[in-house]
């Protein structure tokens, strides 16, 4: 139990996974217009078309996520990768139910963890609601008159890890009932990425991308926010092994951890590859992932990840 409170608290310190500044399409004083993409029953996100050439895969075995709902939500056209999307000019409580539908399922699952940025104190705020084609505000009173700046993580059963940022609270409705609501924060939209960490490989002399599947809320410095020429071009990303290091869920630098915790890490981190990625725990650490096999190494302070053969 002490372990556990520890490390919700550590977790509120820091953001555990490497998000990507986007454009702020929300805000608390205005609904601002811009072009949007509707997307009729169902989203997807996939890997930006640019980096099929370079992945050491078969492209349709790359995996994707695909979100099937009811109704039609929009999401701003920007220049996001089509692994991400900001959504805007949505009826904030159609969206807010659809959200808390995908976030309910994967929680019955067990594979939602959630991190909270920043609490805030609001005594009214609103929502935008579409009425006979017009955009209406609806004031609602924040229950305990607190708001929560949230990220969710979804761990999916294809090995990805999909985030969500939004701002949750609970009010009542029209009808006097206690609701949780998820809406924009004051300073950005409603967005969502599916994650793709990658590690850089040879083949010969040829240079290769492939991609890991990570513990919960793991950071990592190798993704699509990367500049994909860089990537390539500088041997830093294949030599250096800082690039293949992750640091346990429970380790704080400036504390870091006993021993009895540093079991308690590592035993987490075979858990989640033993019990779906064929993690083998002989005398050295292998997990499987998209026809690749890999290795674990364990240390005091993180632990490395090595790309070891095609399977």
């Amino acid at each position: 139990m002490v372990l556990k409170m520890a490390k919700i608290f550590k977790m509120k310190k820091m953001i555990l996974l490497l998000l990507i500044p986007l454009l702020v399409t929300g805000c608390k004083c205005s609904f601002l217009e811009q072009e949007v993409i509707t997307h009729e029953g169902k989203l997807e996100l996939t890997i930006p078309e640019e980096y099929y050439e370079y992945l050491d895969y078969n492209r349709e075995d790359i995996p994707s996520f695909v979100w099937h709902f009811e109704g039609t939500l929009n999401t701003a056209k920007t220049n996001l990768k089509a692994n991400e999307v900001m959504f805007h000019s949505n009826d904030d409580f159609k969206l807010s139910k659809i959200i808390k539908e995908l976030l309910d399922s994967y929680r019955d699952q067990h594979r939602l963890s959630v991190l909270t940025v920043k609490e805030e104190k609001e005594n009214e705020t609103f929502l935008n609601k579409e009425v006979d084609g017009k955009w209406e505000k609806v004031y609602l009173r924040p229950e305990g008159n607190i708001m929560y700046n949230e990220v969710a993580y979804i761990s999916l059963s294809n090995g990805l890890k999909l985030s969500l940022d939004y701002r949750r609270f609970d009010a009542k409705d029209e009808e006097g009932n206690l609701e949780t609501y998820y809406a924009w924060q004051y300073s950005q939209g409603i967005r969502m990425i599916l994650h793709f960490p990658f590690q850089v490989i040879k083949k010969g002399e040829v240079k290769r991308l492939v991609i890991l599947n990570l513990y919960d809320q793991t950071k990592y410095t190798i993704g699509t926010h990367n500049s994909l020429k860089a990537i390539l071009k500088d041997d830093k990303y294949f030599e250096d092994e800082g690039f293949r290091k992750f640091f346990y869920p429970e380790y704080d630098e400036e504390k870091g951890m006993s021993e009895e915790e540093l079991a308690m890490n590592i035993q987490l981190i075979k858990d989640y590859y033993i019990g779906e990625f064929n993690g083998q725990d002989g005398a050295n650490f292998t997990f499987e992932y998209l026809g690749k096999k890999f290795e674990v190494e364990f240390t005091e302070k993180c632990y490395f990840i090595k790309y070891l053969k095609d399977i």
